[in-house]
């Protein structure tokens, strides 16, 4: 299913491009054609909670460093 409202991040590191819907919950990390991870924020806890799918162990830093900085900007913006 294709959302109607997409947000798009191209980070130099790696030249990883990030997707996700226009509420920034659901992320997928791609590498070309390869997907590297997807990110999930899940609902109803009681602090922001995301689960992280990485395919490759490799990338687990990597990933977690575009999730941190993804959090970063989303904080900032709600200031």
């Amino acid at each position: 299913m294709k959302m109607l409202f997409r947000q798009r991040i191209t980070f130099d590191f790696r030249h990883w491009e990030i997707t996700g819907d226009w509420l920034g919950w659901n992320c997928r990390i791609m590498d070309g054609s390869a997907c590297v991870a997807v990110i999930t924020k899940r609902l109803w806890k009681l602090t922001d909670t995301c689960e992280i799918d990485v395919v490759n162990p490799d990338d687990v830093p990597g990933t977690l460093m575009v999730v941190l900085a993804i959090n970063a900007v989303k904080c900032s913006q709600r200031q």
